[in-house]
């Protein structure tokens, strides 16, 4: 049984150059195309959050259908890869960055599994949204491979597919956000409903709109992730190892109540 899956968008296919197709999984919310790479490890299972060609925009993502995917395959592990805008001078462009908090301004997603009430309320507690044990294994393994990463941050989702105005850029600001993305949420959300172990790896492409001045293309947003393939795939091995090796110890696999 594989211990890690991963999501991967924007610049995947560059960071899993010897990617294989491995069929379709079905679930009750459609069916999700699996990938492996042997680079990584053979019995990782890789989705593709955009698609293989990148035609499929963050607000229509079918997140329920790639977690309900993972979770039948019996995987505890996701570690998410994303592209992120920057709100502080202190996160660069191609900085690295492990969320701990998350703000949702999405507005048009299915954002639960719960549809009727089965032996709980279908509450699940996300004070700690993201996996506290698989945060501490990246920045362990960062330290080892001297690459360096921001342990915290606050992600701003929001539901895309347009980039940001500016006055909502100092709104995010204002409410304590770090960064700004666009599909981080519901994913977070539905592995914790899944009892999955969820980490994110943000990868800073740009400084948020208002903050440079300079226009955010999804091009210069590709170019910065291409230059991060090397760090980001010498992660990817190390954890995808330690996740392996050690036992869950954490809250993420705790019911709902």
């Amino acid at each position: 049984m594989p211990q890690c899956a991963i999501i991967a968008g924007t610049g995947a296919v560059r960071l899993f150059q010897d990617m294989l197709p491995q069929g379709k999984t079905k679930t009750s919310y459609g069916e999700v195309e699996i990938f492996t790479s042997e680079d990584l490890d053979p019995e990782v299972p890789i989705i593709l959050r955009h698609g293989l060609g990148h035609e499929i925009p963050p607000h229509l993502v079918n997140y329920r259908a790639n977690i309900s995917a993972i979770a039948k395959r019996g995987v505890e592990r996701i570690i998410s890869l994303g592209a992120v805008g920057s709100l502080r001078s202190s996160l660069r462009p191609e900085d690295i960055v492990l969320p701990d908090q998350f703000l949702d301004f999405t507005k048009s997603r299915p954002v639960t599994f719960v549809e009727k009430l089965e032996g709980s309320n279908g509450h699940v507690d996300i004070t700690n949204p993201f996996c506290s044990q698989m945060r501490r294994m990246m920045i362990d393994s960062a330290k080892v491979l001297e690459i360096p990463v921001h342990p915290r941050a606050v992600y701003v989702c929001t539901e895309g597919p347009r980039y940001e105005t500016a006055a909502e850029i100092r709104m995010f600001k204002m409410l304590g956000g770090d960064l700004v993305g666009m599909t981080c949420v519901p994913e977070v959300t539905l592995a914790r409903e899944k009892g999955i172990c969820y980490l994110h790896v943000s990868v800073v492409t740009n400084m948020a709109a208002g903050l440079k001045g300079n226009r955010i293309s999804h091009r210069s947003v590709e170019r910065i992730v291409g230059n991060k393939i090397v760090q980001l795939r010498k992660l990817l091995r190390q954890v995808v190892q330690d996740a392996r090796d050690s036992e869950r110890k954490c809250e993420c696999g705790e019911p709902a109540v």
